[in-house]
Parts: structure tokens; sequence; C-alpha cells
């Protein structure tokens, strides 16, 4: 009967610190946007104080010593704390036991502190994935040892007080503490990982949107000025079609590190979905923006840019960043994350690892883009699209090679609207798609009415990512040149590197099925972005066209050698030549110098409508 009296007053006494890890249920959310260190510390001192109180309703065996859950309390919060909440946890309860006195002090000191060191090791080698069958097995585990723990170290009692205490409580033991073991552990680390995961990503282990939103508010509130930056993970796309869903999580959580290590104090950051991460920088008093270098966001920047290793390959990401600045007006956060937004997204547009600052005239760049958006919908159906065509030469005999088809927009209030404005726009909303097929369709329709059937020209249309990736694009293309009658190796398809590269091993199969159509490639813009031995060698390309930008300034010595070995290089890889931009004599002087083939430019013509193309090919 003696041991059921104990087992029934270590169920009062489990019950007592339940009731306790009850209460501390309801305090620890508080803490969880507090540091590693604060949080540490206060779960070391929630599992003393409940170590403390099992102490006080302890059951006795005899003159001087007890028995309580305290040691199991001290193992799990070792365990879920880890050594800096053991520490704190430990000298409660040892501070406790010092004070109690007794014969069993010495024991009961020794055997909190290897209590302690049981859950650290425990700490140590918790396995990540935290499978839900060990949320019973490794407390049931702890609650065994600690039970081995309390009888080993029950040896140092003297002898009449042993041999009791051993005798009829020994099995109570191995009964209560692996199953207080497991219930403290249910209403403390379950409980809290519960409520933690309503507010922290557990990805990521930054704080959901709505508790980092509720953090900013509250800044609002008190007038606390601050930054608030939004950075885009360009590429992740890519890196998720190349690979697989758990190698972009593996990124995300090595970025959110660096983010989480970087971020100063009374700062905070939180994952968006997707690929967008929001921070908000203030000062820690609270009175003023903090101070910032020059390059602050620069260096955020390239510290996230910097390679990641991912299943033992090297990953690369760029950044694109969004600034905006609270400075203690009357906004709201509705009003204020538009702006970081709008920053963002010009940084987009800008070019590659892009950080720009909000101010008013982006907003208006923004309306402008909106109403491109929406009016191009409807440009199709309502007639609005045409095509110019701007005629290609070879140099070295000023023969007529072909025209590249270039697409343009009139419309009845925006006018004249640039192809750097629309084209973007179209592809990001997947316009581009009924838009290309139009373009190819009325481009070959052209050659088919006024190009005759012997003629050698060429016809140059360029296409986008969106539709190359499109799995149906070569069937399409060779619908509509059985449809026009055009031949296949009088068309050919430009595209850019930067189209290539979004999904270089897709975009290879789908370039060889063109090629197997006999359709000619040619890869434009040369020389802007990625370009690599490796892919021109590997993919199917017929032409290189040298971007204007390396012809504009080729009468610059430095710049006149980079577009020279650029052209001796496409030509020891056996590809034709076309330069882009021809404006001046002195270009074209170069050129010829350098043995490039082909030249397109106003220095010969402007892009030209179609009943203005009659005269040139008939000259042919």
């Amino acid at each position: 009967m003696y041991g059921m009296e104990i087992i029934l007053q270590l169920v009062q006494n489990m019950a007592v610190v339940i009731v306790f890890f009850l209460i501390g249920n309801r305090l620890y959310p508080s803490t969880i946007h507090w540091n590693y260190y604060w949080r540490k510390t206060v779960i070391g001192i929630l599992f003393g104080v409940a170590g403390v109180i099992s102490m006080l309703v302890p059951s006795y065996v005899g003159a001087g010593t007890n028995v309580s859950l305290n040691n199991i309390v001290m193992a799990l919060s070792a365990w879920i704390g880890g050594p800096l909440s053991a520490i704190v946890t430990a000298f409660f309860i040892v501070a406790n036991s010092v004070y109690a006195g007794g014969i069993g002090m010495l024991s009961g000191v020794l055997a909190t502190l290897t209590a302690a060191v049981i859950g650290v090791i425990f700490y140590y080698y918790r396995h990540a994935d935290r499978r839900h069958s060990l949320q019973i097995v490794y407390p049931l585990v702890i609650g065994i040892l600690v039970a081995f723990d309390n009888l080993a170290w029950a040896l140092m009692i003297p002898d009449g007080q042993r041999i009791e205490g051993v005798r009829y409580y020994s099995l109570s033991l191995f009964i209560m503490f692996p199953l207080a073991s497991i219930l403290f552990h249910y209403f403390m680390n379950v409980e809290w990982t519960r409520q933690r995961e309503l507010v922290i990503d557990d990805m990521t282990g930054l704080p959901h949107s709505g508790l980092f939103r509720s953090q900013v508010q509250k800044k609002i509130h008190e007038k606390t000025p601050f930054y608030l930056t939004l950075l885009n993970i360009d590429g992740l796309k890519t890196i998720i079609t190349m690979n697989s869903t758990r190698v972009r999580n593996d990124l995300l959580k090595q970025i959110s590190q660096r983010l989480s290590n970087w971020l100063p104090p009374a700062s905070s950051a939180c994952r968006l979905e997707g690929e967008q991460f929001l921070i908000c920088v203030a000062d820690p008093a609270g009175k003023k923006l903090p101070l910032i270098g020059p390059n602050y966001w620069q260096e955020l920047q390239a510290l996230l840019s910097e390679p990641y290793i991912i299943d033992h390959k090297l990953c690369h990401v760029t950044i694109s960043t969004g600034i905006t600045t609270y400075k203690g007006e009357a906004l709201t956060w509705d009003q204020i994350l538009p702006r970081a937004y709008t920053a963002l997204q010009h940084a987009r547009e800008s070019g590659v690892n892009e950080t720009v600052q909000y101010h008013e005239k982006l907003s208006e760049h923004i309306r402008q883009r909106t109403l491109i958006e929406v009016y191009l919908r409807t440009a199709l159906q309502e007639n609005q699209l045409l095509l110019h065509y701007q005629p290609q030469y070879e140099l070295h005999t000023g023969a007529l090679r072909g025209f590249e088809a270039l697409l343009r927009w009139n419309h009845p209030e925006l006018g004249s609207v640039s192809p750097s404005d629309f084209i973007p726009v179209a592809e990001e909303t997947r316009l581009i798609v009924p838009i290309g097929e139009w373009v190819l369709r009325q481009a070959c329709e052209m050659m088919k009415r006024i190009v005759p059937g012997s003629s050698s020209l060429v016809l140059s249309v360029n296409i986008s990512g969106v539709q190359l990736l499109n799995h149906q694009f070569p069937a399409l293309v060779s619908e509509i040149l059985k449809e026009t009658g055009v031949h296949p190796n009088r068309l050919e398809l430009e595209l850019t590197e930067s189209t290539l590269m979004n999904s270089l091993e897709i975009a290879e199969k789908q370039l060889k099925k063109l090629q197997n159509l006999g359709v000619r490639l040619a890869l434009d813009d040369f020389g802007t972005g990625y370009s690599s031995m490796n892919y021109l060698r590997k993919l199917p390309f017929h032409l290189i066209k040298i971007d204007k930008s390396f012809i504009q300034d080729i009468g610059n010595s430095t710049e006149r050698e980079v577009a020279g070995s650029m052209i001796q290089f496409c030509k020891q890889l056996q590809f034709g030549i076309v330069a882009e931009g021809l404006e001046t004599y002195e270009q074209l002087v170069y050129l010829k110098k350098y043995n490039c083939d082909y030249a397109q430019g106003y220095l010969f013509s402007k892009p030209l409508p179609e009943e203005q193309l009659l005269p040139l090919i008939e000259a042919v």
C-alpha cells in the first residue's frame, strides 16, 4: 500500500506542476519574438519555478529524504531549451535543495545535475525533423533514464533510509517518471510548438506575416520611424523548375538564416508567400530613422547573393530590393506597404540586383504600367498592333539578307507605346502568348504575299521565354509554316540570353524540336547576359546577333577591342553574325574590318511598314 500511496502523492505532485505549466502556456507566446538568449532564459525560469513547486509538495520517504518530479522537470528544461535553460533551471532546483537540507540533499543535487546532463545530451541529439513518433519516445526514454539517475544517487543515502526508499518507491519511479515526462513534455513543448507555429514560420524561423504586420503597426501607432524593405529572390522559380521543392525549402532556410544573422537590433523580418521577404529596420531608441551607410542595402544584397551550397552543389540567386521609409507621418500599413511593392517592381524592371528607393514619381510609373496592362488586353481585338520590318544587309556584298519583324502598338489614348514598355508587361501577364502567335502568323503571311517563293530572303521573328517554354510552341510554328507556305529555312526565330537561362534544360529541348523543323535559330542581344562557350556549343544556333550597345561605342578603342573579340569568338564557333544598331559609317568600317557578316540599323534603313518593302524586294 505504501508504494500506492507514493504513486498517488506523485500524481498530486504532477497535477500541481501541470497547472503551473498551463499558466506558463499563457505567458510564453509573448516571448516568441524575443531574441534567442532571452527566450532560453525564460524557459529556464519557467521550468525552474515548476521544479521548485514540485519540491514543495513531495512524497516523503523518511526523515531528510523525499521524492518529487523536479528532476523530470530539470531534464525536460535542458532538452527543450538547451544548456542555457538547463543552467537557469538547475540554479532554482539546486538552490532549493540546499535550502531544504537533509541527509538526501547531496544525492538530490547530484541527481539534478545528472538529469540536466541527460537533457542536454538529448537536446543535441534530437532529430531535426521531429517526427511525430518521437514526441512520445524521447520523453519516455528521458523519464526512464532520470528514474535510474535518482536510484543511482540514492545509494549515497545512509543504509536504513536507502533500503526503505528503494524498497517502497523504486517501482513508483519507473511508472510515474516516464508518465510525468510524457505529460510535462506535451503540456509545455508540444503546446509551445503549436503556439509558436501560429506566429512563426517553421521553415524559416521568421515571424509569420501577421505577427510582422502587428509589430510594424505598433511602430506606426507609436510614430516610430523605420525603413520597410521588400526583397525579391530572383530566379527562385527557375530553381524550383530545375530541381525540387526540397531544394527550394533548403535555399529559403539558408537565406532566412543569413537574414536573421544580419538583422540589427529593434528590427524584424518575415517571409511572404513565394520568394519575397519583408524587413523592418528601426532605431533601438525609436526616435529617428536608423543611421545607415550609402551602401547599406547593397551590402545586404551582396550577402544574400553569395552562393549557397545545397546537396553539395552551388546555387546562385540575385536579389531585387524595394525600400520605403516611414518618418512618423499620418500613414497606415495599407498605405506604406504598396510603396515598398512599387519600389520593388521598379527595381525588377531596372535589371539584376537593383535597389530602388520609393519616391512619388514611381507611383506615376506604376500607374502608367497599369494602364498599359489594361489597354494591352484589348489591343489585338481592336487592331491596334502592327508590324514593321527592318532590313538586314550582307556587309561585303551589300545584298539584302532579309527582314526582322518588329512589333509596334498605336493606342488612341496612349499614342505610340514603346516596345520596351509594353513587351515586359505582355510577358508578365502571359499576353505575349496570343500576341506572339499573331506576330508570327502576320510576318509569315507577309512573306507569302510579297516575297517570291524562289527568294532566299530570311524573316527574323523575336520570341519570348514564355512562348518558348510552352510545350506546344514547336507544333504551332509548324502549323503556321504549313498554312502560309513559308519554307522553314526562311524563318529565323530570335531568342535572348535571359530567355534561355531562365530554364536552360527545357529551352534546349524546345530548340532542338524547332531545329528538326528546319527553322533557323538566332541568339539575340549577345554579350549582355550569361553567355558561355559551353551553352553556345550545346544549343543549335545558326546565328549570333551582337547587341547594339557594343556597336554604338565601337569608335572607342576599348569597346572596339571587345566587339572585335566577340566577333572572332563567334567566328571560331562557326556562327553567322549580325550587328544591331548600325548608325554611322565609322561603325560600318570597323564591322567590315572584323569580318562581321550582316548588319541592320538606321544607317541602312529604319523599320518599315509592309507597303514599303516591295521596292527593296524587287531590287533583289
